[in-house]
């Protein structure tokens, strides 16, 4: 594990290797535990994740996964700067929910799906009250 700078050298973030799962990964999106060892597929609606994926990966092959710290994340739809995110079901930031874990805290927002915001991401998800 490491930690390393992204962007301009004011964010940091936890870094490990992950290996996609059948069907591989998406990049920029919320990864979730699958198979020891280290193998991660996409989130499901409101699960909890492991980390974001930082670039496409197929079946098999190795990505740099973010644990904590500050992340590019694509959203799947509008989300306001300072909200609470979670997961939809293709494993993009969406605004948070009482009844689903929040991954993290949207530092920028979205103004429609496929947008990349910063995510301040959550060591473990939290349950929204």
């Amino acid at each position: 594990m490491t930690i390393e700078n992204v962007g301009a050298g004011e964010l940091q973030t936890q870094v490990n290797t992950g290996i996609a799962h059948t069907g591989g990964v998406t990049g920029r999106t919320f990864v979730k535990f699958q198979a020891a060892p280290n193998v991660y597929t996409t989130c499901g609606a409101g699960e909890q994740s492991a980390g974001v994926a930082e670039f496409d990966a197929a079946a098999g092959a190795s990505f740099p996964l973010h644990e904590i710290g500050h992340i590019a994340v694509l959203s799947g739809a509008a989300v306001a700067a300072g909200a609470e995110v979670m997961s939809n079901a293709a494993g993009k930031a969406i605004t948070g929910t009482a009844t689903n874990l929040s991954l993290g805290q949207a530092m920028t927002a979205a103004g429609g799906a496929d947008e990349l915001i910063i995510v301040k991401l959550y060591n473990v998800g939290q349950t929204l009250a």
